[in-house]
């Protein structure tokens, strides 16, 4: 891969992975708000059901499930009727899921990120942020960018509910691409996208024409980049 300018970037199980605390403590807030006699163990495996689900709808049609299509979902296989539920109720779970999310916030998978997009970034390289989201949006992780020490080092950031689309659609390439070329001139052989998702990450980008790497499982950004752009990401 020789004269890249430009390096996209995935999120989740990417660049930062889930606080293993937060997601039992979201569901049992789901249960208390909405009154749900399931068991724990059922409502945490429904959660679970309906993430895998989404995720492949998307991943299949390249559009993205709303949050409320998502939640409504999640109650009427939970046993409510889905009929007394008002959207506002589901936004006052949203702000109240945040409050949890911010208290048990994801981690970075790598310590070494900031420093490798430091060095990325003096190498002179733009670098990008392209993420689906299915329970949290993008607005709500965009709010904790600056705790992880990473949110000066993108040049834009582009997530799925947002947009309307999702990896691996070529739409959602697409406005990267876009975004990129409003930047400076380029073409996509010189773009990289970097992601752990074969099918969204590595299928989207190589059907769209990109450069790709798949983060293997148990490797780290520092691991996965340095022999491609050298020591100075060490």
């Amino acid at each position: 891969m020789t004269g890249l300018k430009h390096i996209s970037f995935d999120l989740w199980y990417t660049i930062i992975k889930s606080d293993p605390e937060y997601k039992p403590k979201r569901n049992q807030l789901f249960a208390d708000m909405f009154g749900i006699t399931r068991s724990m163990e059922e409502i945490n495996v429904t959660f679970k059901y309906f993430d895998v689900l989404i995720n492949v709808i998307n991943e299949k049609t390249g559009g993205q499930a709303s949050f409320y299509e998502i939640y409504y979902y999640l109650l009427a296989n939970l046993g409510v009727d889905i009929r007394q539920v008002e959207p506002a109720q589901l936004d006052a779970y949203y702000t109240a899921t945040e409050v949890l999310f911010f208290e048990n916030p994801p981690v970075l998978m790598d310590p070494e990120t900031p420093a490798l997009f430091q060095s990325l970034r003096e190498q002179g390289y733009t670098i990008s942020l392209l993420s689906n989201t299915a329970f949290t949006r993008g607005s709500t992780l965009r709010q904790l960018m600056p705790d992880w020490g990473i949110e000066s080092y993108f040049d834009f950031q582009l997530y799925s509910d947002e947009e309307g689309t999702s990896k691996p659609s070529p739409n959602f390439y697409q406005l990267m691409f876009e975004k990129v070329t409003a930047l400076y001139p380029v073409t996509k052989e010189q773009i990289l996208h970097v992601g752990d998702n074969p099918v969204a990450d590595v299928g989207g980008a190589k059907q769209f024409g990109i450069n790709t790497l798949l983060l293997p499982p148990d490797t780290t950004l520092s691991m996965l980049l340095r022999p491609v752009f050298g020591a100075a990401t060490v």
